[in-house]
């Protein structure tokens, strides 16, 4: 599938790709982001956008901020986005409207946000 296919077809998700590169930067102490920064974690943001600004690396953080009843973010793998079908490939999901995401190991995280509508 072609990736503005994927985009179309995964329009209703909010998404977020954080890729953790371990580099230089293993060893030094740990971030906290605010995924979105003062937009937080809401529709109409491009967090691809957003990711590439940082240099994430394992021990940092990422929050989650956004109104629970309207967003939740969920972990998943690459082919549970690509299919945006979140019946399987979940990971991990939260739903507080303040969730602490520590960034364990080195890989792709990818983030979405189940709520229909968006």
């Amino acid at each position: 599938m072609e990736e503005t296919q994927v985009l179309k077809c995964c329009s209703s998700f909010t998404i977020i790709l954080i890729m953790i590169s371990l580099g230089f930067f293993h060893g030094t102490n740990s971030e906290t982001y605010t995924v979105g920064d003062e937009e937080e974690w809401d529709t109409g943001i491009n967090y691809l956008t957003w990711s590439e600004r940082y240099n994430f690396s394992m021990g940092d953080v990422l929050v989650f901020k956004y109104v629970a009843v309207q967003h939740n973010a969920y972990e998943v793998t690459e082919a549970t986005y690509k299919s945006c079908d979140a019946s399987t490939g979940v990971l991990a999901k939260y739903e507080s409207g303040d969730d602490q995401v520590p960034l364990t190991e080195e890989k792709q995280y990818w983030f979405i946000c189940t709520i229909a509508g968006h």
